[in-house]
């Protein structure tokens, strides 16, 4: 990590903060949105409705979780800035990165049933690809943890003459990136990387020959009964009746339809209701509901929550530092497993949370597996994860979820 001055960091912070606060703080907003009878659990979406309104977003979704169980949902706020067209606790949203942890639990499920190891190479599953020899050993459990050597974006350009789907996408994708340079050696350093999971995604084609969005939909969301996600933004396809997404520009919110590329899909293009996600989350408590259907060992479960080293992180980011000077949360506490980061906390407990940015959502998620409790929140807006994470120590007080929040 690069070290920052004193002087130079505290400058940066105030600039950050004031830019934070104009261009977000300045957006319209409807100042008051109703709780109906479709927002879900009432007071708690009276709770979210404050939320929302302290932070000056479209709308809120959120979920909390209770000994295990599901014990709150519910949503607030329009689907369109400048309309009275309020969402419902069934809308859609995108949860951006909070996904990667469906494409970890899906490569948990092809190693349980033999198509995969931790340990499968990208050269074992692409030996026809011609590469750098330093990534013919970087293995998927690297990939899934952040530990491959790879920069954080790779923007690839595509062959328009080639299959233009997600899967022939991100094929040329892997094509592409092993002929530049990594950003360090395979294993030495955790560093965040979105083209990893683009790439591991596209493994799981390989292996087994179907698409990974038909994979995930077989092998996470039908057992779970998860029938109401997709990829597309929500309203993309249904513009009258799903949030749009929304932009900051120029201090006001600007609402678009379109969001990300659907090659990265396995980097987090999951889009879902709030109740669909926390059937998910479910997955990921260690307290067992007998009349929870788990689609994953517990070995495996533990494999995913825990990283496979104590490697140091390598983020020469400036912004690092004020994220840390903003919610007080030390990044060097944190470590990253398969699919979520594994925060340390003062009193011991593990505290499993994964952030999701697409370009007009932001989504969090907190979890607590021993307590069994959970917190998700999302909003249709590209905006900072500040008033999520103000939202979520709001909600954690509110119902003693014992969730050590920074």
């Amino acid at each position: 990590m690069c070290a920052i001055k004193n002087k130079d960091s505290t400058v940066i912070f105030l600039v950050v903060l004031l830019l934070w606060i104009f261009f977000v703080g300045c957006a319209t907003t409807p100042t008051s949105a109703p709780v109906m009878e479709s927002s879900g659990d009432a007071e708690f979406a009276r709770l979210l409705e404050s939320i929302r309104v302290k932070g000056d977003l479209p709308a809120v979704f959120g979920a909390v979780i209770i000994n295990g169980e599901i014990y709150l949902t519910a949503a607030v706020g329009t689907r369109k800035i400048g309309t009275e067209n309020w969402v419902t606790v069934d809308d859609k949203f995108l949860i951006g990165s909070c996904g990667k942890a469906f494409s970890a639990t899906l490569a948990g499920i092809l190693v349980e049933e033999g198509l995969l190891e931790w340990h499968t190479t990208l050269k074992d599953v692409f030996p026809d690809i011609i590469m750098l020899p330093e990534y013919e050993l970087i293995t998927l459990e690297q990939l899934l943890s952040h530990r491959a050597g790879l920069h954080k974006n790779f923007i690839a350009d595509l062959d328009e003459n080639r299959p233009t789907t997600p899967e022939g996408g991100r094929l040329q994708y892997v094509e592409q990136i092993v002929k530049t340079k990594l950003n360090n050696p395979p294993g030495q350093f955790m560093h965040y990387s979105n083209a990893g999971y683009v790439i591991a995604g596209a493994m799981m084609e390989k292996i087994t020959g179907q698409t990974f969005e038909d994979l995930l939909s077989e092998k996470v969301y039908n057992p779970l009964k998860i029938a109401d996600a997709g990829w597309t933004a929500p309203a993309e396809l249904e513009p009258d009746t799903q949030p749009w997404g929304h932009v900051v520009e120029l201090g006001s919110y600007k609402a678009v339809r379109k969001d990300h590329n659907y090659w990265l899909d396995p980097a987090g293009g999951n889009s879902m209701t709030i109740r669909g996600w926390v059937k998910f989350i479910l997955q990921n408590m260690y307290v067992d509901p007998t009349n929870r259907q788990d689609i994953i060992s517990r070995i495996t479960k533990n494999r995913l929550h825990t990283p496979p080293n104590t490697v140091p992180w390598k983020y020469n980011n400036q912004y690092f530092k004020i994220w840390e000077k903003l919610i007080g949360w030390r990044l060097t506490s944190a470590n990253y497993a398969l699919g979520w980061y594994d925060i340390k906390t003062k009193d011991g407990e593990k505290v499993l949370y994964h952030g999701g940015a697409t370009k007009s959502f932001i989504a969090d998620v907190y979890v607590s597996p021993s307590y069994g409790s959970g917190i998700l929140l999302a909003t249709n807006a590209r905006t900072s994860h500040i008033p999520l994470y103000e939202g979520a120590k709001r909600i954690n007080t509110n119902y003693s979820l014992k969730i050590s929040l920074p």
